[in-house]
């Protein structure tokens, strides 16, 4: 770990003395065209700057880069906090820092254009707010640790049709991009996410966990469909990557009863396997309680079944 921390020291200060030594050397060439084609020399200034936003926005991408790389191994460790979620914030840094170089290279003051843009920034922050406050639900969101890249998490808020289910792949300054269950990427606005959404992580000790509501027309004895459709998913967990499931009476009204189905699982990409098969299991366990029922119904008083 430490030679490569040195290693890539060594290879960003090399990258900084040929950034340097790319723009000298620039400057020098394309003084010597303009000797032959004096056209060129009005745009002398403006083709240093291209090369100068070449080298130093390449430059804040070699650090974010090999930031990532230190954040992923130290957050590879058995044992160790997941850092992940932090990579957004230095990205954010990182790249705020490199327009702040730019624009002091082209000589743009900085503080002037603080102190004399009041009028302005006001302007264009009532503009941007949207993006403004995506972009700070980002940085809180990474920052605090909450959500963490290549962590299986649920969300589930108002704004959603469904939860979304399925593991993080970035968590950006103005979305968090999720790999769901169904293999779609989808991007989630940040700010949907904090104070609008709850979102629980998966993770359960050395294995992953999910919960599942079903409803029936309490119409039917509860215990009895549990029975049954237990009975059919012991049968199958194995074939589907099931590793252990528990269901309780969870509640019941006027018109409706559910069942709460805990179960416990490895394989993301099995999610909607195990969820259609304890569903149909559940379905299926209704309508046979509820059939033998009815023949029971018909049956002559006092017959033996």
């Amino acid at each position: 770990m430490a030679n490569g921390f040195w290693g890539e020291i060594r290879r960003i200060i090399i990258v900084i003395i040929a950034a340097v030594a790319i723009v000298i050397a620039a400057g020098h060439i394309f003084d010597f065209i303009a000797k032959y084609e004096p056209v060129l020399r009005p745009y002398r200034e403006y083709v240093l700057y291209a090369i100068a936003a070449i080298i130093i926005f390449g430059f804040a991408h070699i650090i974010n880069k090999t930031i990532g790389v230190f954040i992923e191994r130290a957050s590879s460790r058995p044992g160790r906090r997941n850092f992940r979620g932090l990579y957004t914030l230095f990205r954010a840094l990182i790249y705020g820092g490199a327009i702040a170089a730019f624009l002091a290279y082209i000589g743009i003051n900085l503080t002037g254009a603080l102190i004399g843009g009041t009028i302005g920034g006001l302007i264009i922050s009532f503009a941007l707010q949207n993006t403004v406050s995506s972009l700070l639900s980002g940085l809180l969101l990474s920052s605090s640790g909450i959500i963490k890249p290549k962590e299986p998490m649920s969300f589930y808020s108002w704004l959603f049709n469904s939860p979304v289910v399925g593991e993080v792949l970035d968590v950006s300054v103005l979305t968090t991009k999720v790999l769901t269950t169904d293999g779609l990427v989808t991007d989630l606005p940040n700010t949907a996410l904090l104070g609008q959404s709850q979102f629980t992580s998966l993770i359960n000790g050395d294995r992953l966990s999910y919960n599942v509501l079903i409803g029936f027309n309490p119409d039917v004895p509860i215990r009895q469909i549990i029975n049954e459709a237990t009975v059919s998913i012991d049968k199958i967990k194995e074939n589907i990557g099931l590793l252990e499931h528990h269901s309780f009476f969870f509640s019941k009204t006027f018109n409706n009863s559910s069942v709460k189905v805990i179960f416990f699982f490895e394989d993301l990409g099995k999610f909607n396997t195990i969820v259609h098969e304890i569903t149909t299991a559940y379905e299926e366990a209704y309508w046979k309680v509820k059939n033998k029922m009815a023949e029971d119904a018909k049956k002559p008083s006092g017959s033996v079944p």
